[in-house]
Formats: structure tokens, sequence, C-alpha cells
């Protein structure tokens, strides 16, 4: 893959600013993309593909706009991406009679995404800051005016974070709540799953651990609970949103030990 982007940045007042990017890019075709006949275990489908593959080449342009202060963070950004030989795989609506899994094809058309992103990070309080945003993102494949296939929906995340520089003992402490607005995906190449849209709350908190460390870094915890309300949903993107649920409540526990090594 190679790529090249320029750019330029106009400050119209000290928290207001204006940029505007154009990237151009390449990539070949890769040999599992010419060649591959077979079940791909890691997306759960037979795949085909396709030594008629020509590279990709891409142009994009976005245009943001930035304010910043010492209390708030944030930017609106819209881009538009042509795609001249885009390659994706698409099902060709048939199952292979030995492995039971869907077969997909490698194809290649001209493709357009654009859309737009908004986000914000603003300090509510001293200890208590809000975050969000937006995305929106539309595709056509232009060789037959289809959408592209696993095209991201429409999403949108807030979420509040409350720190402490010390509570009963604990340094550093910090908890957050957060959620993940996933909008309904019906615009779909012809045969591909459609999903439904569905929301998530996360909440996560963390910690130093006290009398430990080297006395400059000390251990951290970190507890994070996703999906919290054990929510059954399927992400647009999943390789296995045919037949599998995303996954229910998780939690993830991280003890970190820092350390220094001596030669």
């Amino acid at each position: 893959m190679t790529t090249g982007s320029t750019g330029v940045v106009w400050r119209i007042y000290k928290s207001f600013s204006t940029i505007f990017n154009y990237g151009r890019g390449f990539r070949a075709p890769t040999p599992f993309e010419l060649f591959s006949y077979g079940v791909h275990e890691g997306t759960g489908k037979f795949e085909i593909g396709n030594n008629h593959l020509k590279p990709e080449y891409s142009n994009n342009l976005d245009f943001s706009l930035r304010f910043a202060s010492s209390k708030i963070q944030t930017e609106i950004s819209v881009f538009q991406n042509h795609i001249q030989n885009f390659i994706y795989a698409a099902s060709i609506a048939q199952i292979d009679l030995d492995s039971g899994l869907p077969k997909y094809e490698y194809k290649q058309g001209n493709a357009i995404l654009k859309g737009g992103e908004f986000s914000i990070q603003a300090e509510l309080f001293r200890k208590l800051v809000f975050s969000g945003g937006i995305d929106i993102v539309y595709s056509r494949n232009q060789s037959d005016t289809h959408p592209l296939p696993r095209t991201t929906p429409n999403r949108a995340r807030a979420g509040l974070r409350w720190t402490e520089d010390s509570i009963l003992g604990l340094k550093n402490f910090y908890f957050s709540i957060n959620g993940r607005f996933y909008d309904s995906q019906y615009r779909v190449d012809p045969k591909e799953t459609p999903t439904k849209g569905y929301n998530l709350i996360d909440v996560g908190l963390g910690f130093e651990l006290p009398h430990f460390g080297d006395g400059t870094s000390k251990p951290t915890v970190d507890l994070s609970i996703q999906n919290v309300f054990n929510v059954s949903y399927v992400d647009h993107l999943s390789r296995y949103k045919d037949y599998a649920l995303n996954p229910g409540l998780n939690a993830i526990l991280k003890v970190s030990f820092p350390f220094t090594a001596i030669p």
C-alpha cells in the first residue's frame, strides 16, 4: 500500500481553525484476494479469489472546523473518498456443501464513500468530563449503483469520566460510563443481510495500587464492564452476523506492573 497526503490549516483566531486535507492512495490486491478458494475460518465463509483484480486508487478530500479552549474541544468534519477499482467480497447466494458456509467472491468496482463526523469533549466540572460524537457514512458502488457491502451504520457515542487524585487511599482514581448507539443498516448490497439498531452501555474504573512501585511509577488496576445490560445485538461489520450474535455482558480486569530492565 502506498499513500500520500497534503493539508492546510488556517487558524482564524486563537481558538478556532479550519483544516483541509487531500490524500491519494494505492493498494495492490493481496494474494488471498487473487487466488483463494476455500474456507476462511477467520471469517466463517467460503471465499473465492479473482485473479483479474486490478490495483485500487483512491482520492480523498476532507474539511474540518475545530474549536479548542481550556474547557471545550470540538470538531466537525466532512469527507468524500472516490476509489477506483475498489476490492470487496460479495455474496454469490450459494452454500458450500462440504462446510455449510456461504460463498463469497472477490469483486471490484468504482466506489464513493462520503459522510461526516462530530466530536466534543467538555469539562463540566473540575473533575467531571463529558465526551461524545456522531459518525455518518454513505457509500455507493458506482458500477451497479448499490451500496457497498459492510458499510458502517450511523452511530453516536456519549460518556462521562470522573477523576479523583485520591479516594479511600487509592491514587489517580477514575470512574467512567459510556453509551454506544448504533442505527439500523438497511442500505445494503442486495445479497447482504441488514441489521437492526442497538444501544450499549459500558462502565469502567481504575486506580493506582498504593504501597507498591519504585517511587516513580506504581502498578495500576483497570476494570471494564462492557454491554452492562447484556443486550442481544449483531454488529453490522461482524463476519459472523448471519448466524451468531455479538458478545453479551463482558468483564475485563487488567493489572499493570511497571518495571525497569537493568542491563
